[in-house]
């Protein structure tokens, strides 16, 4: 009896979908949706896909259709649905609904329905362009909680009924794992051994949990090559002396993995290198030339900056260098080995080609070395 109950309501819901497709143009553009849903795609997107789990708050318009629409004005609807992918483009579905009208006669009246539904149906992506979008269309057996609240009689009906649910919609991604969906049902019953029916436009968020899981395994693949450039990118700049470059590269690095100790070791040595630097600025500000220049030897090999420096300081430095030449040599003809070494040294450090420095520099050392020996 349940069995045979069930099979004459999808018989006339059948037969009511037809003949509204027939009278109605509205319809009509909600059964296309659905024909596109099963056209074969331009190209696929990576947002909704087989086994994904779709969930949809939605929210919209219900209109009242039949011998039913002079008694019910225009109402609401909201719900919530999931759809599972079972396959590339077919996927089963469920949900619950809530549904409110006025009665035309009274503002204070109304018919409240509260549905649960489930069945299947059929999606494909559509490629236009770069961008892909969702059709779908589902056909879902509902059970309805019918509710009937009248303030001039008092009355205060309750009823369940079965019925049928055609769905069309359409998903637009926004980002990986959500995407905007629009909807238009079409839903007929037996309510008093008459039709009722109603056809709804619904605007809804649809969150996809697997969406989310692939974009967070893709961006960490993107992170890791992300990080591989960073720090090929940032030890090339490093070597080439172009130290701030190597800095936000490095930077970049621990933004992704910040207990990256390779990434953490080049950011000290930058911190020491920009430290010994600035030093050396101090020290050449206060004409203590020596001592910059032997700081800016030290790191010119990573820091451009300080080779620029070290040829500002000796050309400031030149005039003085041929009497200290003279000084070094006058030093080296009375025997003092050591002043001779030192003030050579300083020299050298001035002006590192500087022949008769180097030549005095050897022999005193030498002279000095040899000195030694004897005692």
């Amino acid at each position: 009896m349940p069995d045979t109950y069930i099979k004459t309501i999808w018989r006339n819901a059948a037969e009511h979908i037809v003949l509204e497709i027939r009278m109605r143009s509205a319809l009509r553009v909600l059964i296309l949706m659905g024909i596109l849903g099963v056209i074969p795609a331009a190209g696929f997107g990576e947002a909704i896909q087989k086994g994904d789990m779709l969930f949809t708050p939605r929210a919209g318009y219900s209109n009242v259709r039949g011998i039913y629409e002079e008694q019910l004005k225009d109402g609401h609807v909201a719900g919530l649905s999931f759809r599972y992918l079972v396959h590339d483009i077919v996927f089963l579905g469920a949900g619950v609904d809530y549904s409110s009208w006025k009665l035309r006669y009274s503002e204070e009246s109304s018919m409240r329905s509260y549905g649960l539904y489930g069945g299947g149906g059929l999606m494909k992506g559509v490629s236009f362009f770069s961008y892909t979008a969702y059709p779908y269309g589902g056909l879902f057996y509902k059970e309805s909680f019918l509710r009937l609240e009248t303030d001039r009689l008092g009355e205060n009906k309750r009823t369940y009924k079965p019925g049928a649910l055609l769905r069309a919609g359409i998903e637009f991604p926004v980002v990986d794992m959500v995407s905007v969906q629009l909807a238009g049902d079409y839903s007929i019953l037996k309510l008093s051994d008459r039709s009722f029916t109603t056809t709804r436009l619904t605007l809804g968020v649809t969150f996809n949990p697997g969406a989310f899981s692939r974009w967070r395994e893709t961006k960490r693949e993107l992170d890791e090559e992300k990080l591989e450039m960073f720090m090929t990118r940032g030890i090339n700049q490093f070597a080439a002396g172009e130290i701030d470059s190597a800095k936000r590269n490095f930077s970049m690095v621990l933004s992704l993995d910040k207990d990256h100790q390779e990434a953490e070791g080049y950011m000290r040595q930058i911190s020491q290198i920009k430290s010994t630097y600035q030093r050396a600025k101090d020290l050449a500000s206060e004409e203590h030339y020596y001592q910059a220049i032997t700081l800016l030897n030290s790191i010119k090999g990573n820091h451009n900056d300080a080779a620029v420096l070290i040829k500002n300081i000796r050309e400031k430095v030149a005039d003085v260098v041929p009497g200290l030449v003279e000084e070094g040599i006058a030093a080296y003809r009375q025997k003092n080995y050591e002043k001779c070494i030192t003030i050579m040294d300083r020299v050298l450090v001035f002006d590192p080609e500087n022949r008769m420095a180097r030549i005095y520099y050897t022999r005193a050392l030498k002279r000095k070395e040899a000195l030694e020996k004897l005692r």
